[in-house]
């Protein structure tokens, strides 16, 4: 546990320090395999199922899972520790969260707000209206803490793995190359894998913040929408999180201040602070571990 704490700060110090570099978190393999893949295999009835998951996104993390068990031990660890941080930095992102939201802050016109509200996560129909708080943390929890949870668990096998099915569930040009029961799947799957990470968040976020707030908002949002605790719709985080966020109701016009904009900003600083709780109950257990 100790090395995964280790790698997890080296990551996060790389991605801080060089943001340049998330050019080099490139998927566009995945497009060329899952589209080889669906050429070569059409109707076969494992292709078309869901669980032709297995080859789409099974068959690079059993490359990579062969790669480990072969490699890891060499020059005493090392090399599985080098490998372990070369692919959780692949697999966080895969674009910089904190400079996207510091363009959508800084736009100063509306092109430029909508280009950086669709390097949010927001689609064309929703750059309008779309709620800053519920983008900026539904992108945390793709680009980092539901890959930094996998990783913890079982290690970068996981985490690429966490990776490849948010982008087969969510990439409309990936999506399209896969059959619909096959992208259905992916889809249920990413909300199955992000549920326990988006929970956490949740906790961590009224640890942080409010936890009254928190709380009371997480009980309104399963209440209001008749769902139970385990249901896999996510969008109690954002409910969560707007709790912790005072401002004005923006939602009709936007003044220059950019009053919206600056939501995001403090959407982020929220982020923050759920990153720094995790990784504060990280350094826990491996203190723990190493006196225990």
């Amino acid at each position: 546990m100790a090395l995964t704490l280790i790698v997890v700060l080296i990551v996060l110090a790389v991605s801080i320090a060089a943001p340049e570099l998330t050019r080099l978190r490139d998927y566009s393999w995945l497009k060329r395999w899952v589209g080889w893949l669906n050429e070569r295999l059409g109707l076969n009835a494992l292709w078309t199922h869901g669980s032709g998951l297995l080859l789409s996104v099974g068959l690079p993390c059993l490359g990579l899972l062969i790669v480990d068990a072969l490699l890891g031990d060499a020059l005493f660890g090392l090399l599985g520790v080098v490998i372990s941080a070369v692919v959780l930095f692949y697999a966080w992102g895969p674009r910089d969260l904190d400079l996207d939201v510091s363009d959508l802050a800084t736009a100063t016109d509306d092109e430029a707000r909508q280009r950086a509200l669709r390097s949010l996560g927001a689609s064309d129909t929703q750059t309008a209206g779309v709620d800053r708080v519920e983008l900026v943390f539904a992108e945390a929890l793709r680009r980092w803490f539901g890959v930094l949870f996998w990783f913890v668990l079982f290690g970068p096998v996981a985490a690429l793995g966490f990776r490849l099915v948010q982008l087969l569930s969510d990439r409309s040009e990936l999506m399209g190359e896969l059959p619909y029961a096959q992208s259905l799947a992916s889809r249920r799957l990413f909300e199955a894998l992000a549920w326990l990470p988006a929970q956490l968040m949740a906790l961590a976020l009224a640890l942080a913040a409010n936890f009254d707030a928190v709380s009371k908002a997480w009980r309104e949002h399963h209440a209001s929408h008749g769902q139970g605790i385990l249901h896999l719709d996510l969008s109690f985080l954002a409910s969560t999180a707007r709790a912790c966020i005072e401002f004005d109701d923006v939602d009709e016009v936007e003044t220059p201040a950019q009053p919206r904009e600056l939501v995001a900003e403090q959407s982020l600083q929220l982020v923050w602070r759920i990153l720094i709780v995790w990784l504060t109950v990280l350094a826990l257990v491996v203190l723990v571990q190493l006196l225990g």
